[in-house]
């Protein structure tokens, strides 16, 4: 079973062209960590509003290893939107492709633009474990009253970081981020974490030259 970051992934990368196409892949799977690490009860928001780290793991996860040690060995206490931010700063996207690679989901291939410029390309080997991704999420959004915890985490993730188009293209833009918005906020165990996602994309997007520091690879 595919972890939130995976399952962000898949719906980042173009089966076509391999290459990541939402803007803000970095929160994405940064947002994806916490949540992650939410639902296998290894943090949780306090009363003061802050993250605490209740089970130290490891979880044996690409990419949520990462993010639960940065948060173990934090000398200082964050709120979710500052985690967000601080993991969007981490390279969380390379561990977890490669993750994919090694469960043969993704193939990984290296080629030069114009014979000169280096390029990495992710494609699906097969395209059974994205496509259950993207029927769960199709559900979701036609009968949201009947979508689970962890569906509407992914939910909430690509209504905070601008994904519906890759998530859901057949669908309009609005109606799925309003959906999705209001699936990830009927879960207490998320909300604040899904919150936190959607601050922290909009500090970013409020930071003069934001739009020239997102990460397209």
């Amino acid at each position: 079973m595919v972890n939130l970051l995976e399952e962000v992934a898949l719906l980042a990368y173009r089966d076509d062209k391999g290459r990541n196409a939402v803007p803000y892949l970095q929160w994405s799977l940064a947002g994806a960590a916490l949540l992650e690490l939410a639902l296998g009860g290894h943090i949780v928001v306090d009363d003061t509003g802050r993250v605490a780290v209740r089970e130290p793991g490891p979880v044996a996860r690409p990419g949520v290893d990462e993010a639960l040690k940065r948060l173990s060995e934090s000398r200082t206490r964050h709120i979710p939107s500052s985690w967000v931010q601080i993991l969007a700063g981490v390279d969380l996207r390379l561990p977890v492709l490669e993750g994919l690679v090694e469960q043969r989901i993704l193939t990984h291939d290296r080629e030069k633009v114009l014979g000169l410029i280096p390029v990495n390309r992710y494609r699906p080997v097969e395209t059974g474990v994205e496509e259950e991704v993207r029927a769960r999420l199709e559900r979701a959004f036609d009968h949201a009253a009947g979508a689970d915890v962890r569906t509407a985490a992914l939910a909430g993730i690509i209504s905070a970081t601008f994904m519906e188009g890759a998530a859901l293209p057949q669908h309009e833009y609005g109606a799925v981020n309003k959906t999705f918005r209001e699936l990830a906020a009927g879960f207490v165990e998320i909300e604040k974490f899904v919150e936190g996602v959607q601050l922290a994309v909009t500090l970013f997007r409020s930071t003069p030259g934001s739009a020239t520091a997102v990460a397209t690879s």
